[in-house]
């Protein structure tokens, strides 16, 4: 953060980007359910029109900004994937939580802090 308190125009934080693919998979799942299709094409892509490279910071073990695993991207390549938005529930949320990974993977960030399904094995024993 500047000395504001606010983040530059090139600099996003890897929580935001989860909480987008959150939000943007919750209204895919709310559309599948209103509209009872179940597919669709999906592509996502961050846009920004700064002189500075894009940079992705995450959160330390302390829970201090970092952004010192971060690539800097002087283009971020949108992601497209395919996704069954009328799956059940954990499957949907494991696509939610490989999407938010893919995406600020591509910044160097590699986990990612705020969506955390179940684990995969829990729904073959429950």
């Amino acid at each position: 953060m500047s000395s504001d308190g606010y983040f530059d125009g090139w600099q996003v934080q890897s929580a935001a980007i989860e909480c987008a693919m959150a939000d943007l998979m919750a209204l895919v799942r709310t559309t599948a359910e209103a509209t009872g299709v179940g597919e669709y094409d999906i592509r996502v892509g961050i846009y920004f029109t700064d002189d500075h490279p894009l940079t992705i910071s995450t959160i330390d073990n302390f829970g201090y900004h970092y952004d010192g695993a971060s690539v800097p991207l002087h283009l971020y390549t949108p992601g497209e994937f395919t996704d069954n938005a009328s799956e059940a529930d954990v499957d949907f949320y494991w696509h939610v939580h490989d999407l938010a990974q893919d995406c600020v993977n591509q910044g160097g960030i590699s986990n990612v802090l705020m969506i955390q399904p179940p684990d995969r094995d829990a729904q073959e024993t429950a």
